[in-house]
């Protein structure tokens, strides 16, 4: 298996709109500057996906664009981008996208409305 993905396709689903979940091919991008690109080896569809998939929202977050589906996942770091140095390739961990990472909106208990979108992860 190659150290990096980069220019490789991934199958991902996508929700277009409610009641709307297409699968769709993306392009797999190269680990950017404080990013980490991951091999997902499993990823997990939980109650939140399921209401924006029948809802077209959860609460008051509303779907308004695309969205691939799945944030709760196990994986292995494939590249690290300039500036990652908690991560390394090979390190198998778990990724949780709504997981507390104690910045300003998940001390305050509201992992729904991060504004740094970021994937906080647990090195198994």
């Amino acid at each position: 298996m190659a150290a990096t993905m980069e220019g490789g396709k991934n199958i991902c689903a996508v929700l277009r709109a409610k009641g709307d979940l297409q699968l769709e091919e993306r392009v797999i991008p190269k680990a950017g500057k404080g990013e980490v690109l991951l091999r997902m080896k499993s990823v997990g569809i939980c109650g939140s996906d399921v209401h924006y998939w029948t809802e077209g929202r959860i609460g008051d977050f509303i779907l308004k664009e695309p969205m691939i589906m799945g944030h709760e996942a196990s994986a292995v770091v494939v590249e690290t981008g300039e500036g990652v140095s908690h991560l390394k390739p090979g390190q198998i961990l778990v990724a949780y996208k709504l997981a507390y990472c104690a910045r300003y909106f998940c001390i305050a208990w509201d992992m729904y409305a991060c504004v740094f979108d970021s994937v906080c992860t647990m090195i198994i």
